[in-house]
């Protein structure tokens, strides 16, 4: 996590006067495409720094075994295909409801409100 928390700090568009802004941080993801939150791309980060381990620590050994060597030109030379669309939220239901129907669905839906009796010891 610190790790993460030190390569995002370090990015220059999330920094004002040469400090890292966590407001800046949070309209620059905003305004991405797609527009991202905070925990989605410091995932990204994550996985990112994460598929760089086997190349650096293959450059920063003195040697590589063969295994190791095929395993990472197989990754770099891994490809996606990737498409992405981007759909508009479906209109809101906005039906009206009547105090009859809401009872009668709540009666027939009772089950789904019960929750066995529990008990928390300390």
């Amino acid at each position: 996590d610190a790790t993460v928390r030190d390569y995002i700090a370090g990015i220059q568009a999330f920094q004002v006067d040469g400090k890292f802004s966590p407001d800046q941080y949070r309209a620059a993801l905003a305004q991405g495409t797609p527009p991202r939150t905070p925990a989605q791309f410091d995932a990204l980060v994550r996985d990112s720094l994460q598929q760089s381990v086997i190349p650096q620590a293959i450059a920063e050994s003195g040697f590589a075994t063969k295994a190791e060597f095929e395993r990472l030109l197989k990754l770099m030379g891994e490809t996606r295909d990737v498409q992405l669309a981007m759909l508009p939220p479906p209109a809101a239901d906005t039906a009206p409801v009547s105090d009859a129907q809401i009872k009668q669905w709540y009666d027939g839906h009772t089950q789904d409100f019960r929750q066995p009796e529990t008990v928390t010891i300390e």
